[in-house]
């Protein structure tokens, strides 16, 4: 027994790490849908979507701006949600999906694990990079804001790589595969992913005789990625959608098409210069690479995720340049990927020692949990979670309880709807409310609504004068109206 302690005591050390994490994380993003602090955007949606897919609704939700049904494709060509499914037949809620999210970006650690492990030689250094990656900023944000399919990405592709190295293609393609079912623009990262194992193929295995295979597998890689891109944006999301793909707003100053914003981009550098050139690029570049002491710039690998910098920080929605939410998921993988071959750089040029320079990640890597990540110590740690839990609360759950029938068609304010969201219509309190059979909603998260706060006050006075609808309930904040 001691010798097997002995002998696997990094990767028990590893299994308690994964295993805090999981245990940390799944409570508190379960208690913070249960206390009301998840939001309709995203939780309540991606909820819906996968309840109404276990019900054989294949992807259906109701549209978040109005109150008709609509495919998930419509929004985003995020289809990974569909596998998902079958989790909801052993228990359907949002804390299956928080549960999944948080399962599978903890295990990233092990293929991280493996993958430096392989490549360093090195069980104490592989440790140390999967240590870092649990305690990674950006990577637990992402973990904490409610449930997105792109967060799953963030391990996919730790373990697309790890399966590469082993030479086990066909596992590595089917990752892949749910690389791109995860999010649209992934496509983009992974065409430069297959463009790199195509010139640099010896990144990407351990025996010389593989380069070939590589490279081939780079070629489908790129091949599928483009094909999947030019589908997503300019066939399946505007079928859907009857329009243009919503997010091309956020780049409105390059063009109103895809076309344009792409032509805009190449035609304008100065306005490219100012728009990546200032204070808020700084800062999130360096949230993202100063955890791991900025190792990955001394690897040409962090290039892969050129585009999805593009994406985030050409945006003008400041949220992309954040890392409190789920952007920099496709970013994740790829700085620990390239801080690999960027340790090896270091230490093969001695520069540093690699004891040394392990013991300075592990202090740079402590030192911005403690002032950027959302654990209880750091100074990020958000305390309302606890301390401001809607008095309601006990309310809220009965009456979800009352109306657990999927046909009673809800109109919720925007916490109330992540719990009446396992519903064929939950429409998100708006002018809207009038086609739903009941109204269910905080007084004061209408009157301060995040998304339009104007229009939601109009919808809210028109409510109170409403005489198709009759007041039910009420306490405190909590109100439930029902249509006559």
């Amino acid at each position: 027994m001691r010798q097997a302690l002995i002998r696997y005591k990094f990767e028990l050390l590893l299994g308690l790490f994964i295993a805090l994490f999981i245990g940390w994380f799944s409570f508190f993003t379960i208690f913070r849908y249960q206390s009301l602090h998840a939001s309709y955007y995203d939780l309540g949606i991606m909820d819906q979507t996968v309840y109404n897919t276990s019900r054989g609704r294949i992807l259906e939700l109701t549209s978040p701006t109005s109150f008709e049904t609509i495919k998930r494709m419509a929004i985003h060509n995020d289809i990974l949600l569909a596998a998902l499914a079958p989790f909801y037949w052993l228990h359907k809620g949002p804390e299956t999906l928080l549960i999944v999210q948080t399962v599978t970006i903890a295990l990233g650690a092990v293929f991280l694990y493996l993958l430096t492990r392989s490549i360093l030689h090195s069980p104490s250094s592989a440790l140390i990079f999967s240590f870092s990656y649990l305690m990674y900023p950006p990577l637990q944000w992402a973990t904490t804001y409610d449930f997105h399919a792109v967060s799953l990405v963030s391990t996919f592709f730790l373990a697309f790589l790890y399966f590469l190295r082993r030479r086990n293609y066909l596992v590595s393609l089917i990752i892949f595969l749910l690389c791109l079912a995860a999010k649209e623009q992934v496509a983009l990262v992974t065409v430069f992913l297959g463009i790199f194992m195509v010139v640099r193929p010896n990144y990407f295995l351990e025996k010389a005789e593989a380069i070939q295979s590589i490279k081939k597998i780079g070629v489908t890689v790129v091949t599928v990625s483009i094909a999947w891109f030019v589908a997503s944006i300019w066939y399946i999301i505007p079928l859907f959608r009857q329009a243009d793909h919503f997010a091309l707003a956020r780049y409105s100053q390059f063009g109103d098409s895809p076309q344009s914003v792409i032509i805009g981009i190449i035609k304008n550098p100065l306005k490219l210069i100012t728009l990546l050139w200032n204070s808020s690029t700084i800062d999130y570049l360096s949230a993202l690479f100063g955890p791991f002491l900025f190792i990955s710039l001394f690897s040409p690998l962090i290039l892969i995720v050129l585009p999805e910098f593009a994406v985030n920080l050409l945006s003008n929605n400041p949220n992309m340049r954040d890392i409190i939410f789920h952007y920099t998921a496709v970013i994740t993988p790829f700085v620990f990927f390239s801080a690999i071959f960027g340790y090896l750089y270091i230490t093969k040029k001695a520069m540093i020692k690699a004891k040394y320079l392990n013991i300075v990640l592990i202090i740079v890597t402590l030192t911005f949990s403690y002032f950027l990540s959302p654990l209880p110590y750091s100074r990020h740690f958000d305390k309302r979670i606890f301390s401001n839990v809607v008095p309601e609360i006990s309310a809220i759950n009965e009456w979800q309880e009352k109306l657990r029938d999927e046909n009673i068609s809800v109109s919720a304010s925007d916490r109330v709807a992540t719990k009446f969201a396992e519903r064929k219509t939950i429409i998100r309190f708006s002018s809207n409310y009038k086609k739903a059979e009941y109204v269910i909603l905080l007084k004061k998260d209408v009157l301060s609504d995040w998304y339009d706060q104007n229009a939601s006050k109009i919808a809210y006075y028109q409510l109170l004068n409403d005489k198709n609808f009759t007041l039910l309930f009420n306490e405190g904040d909590f109100y439930v109206y029902r249509r006559r």
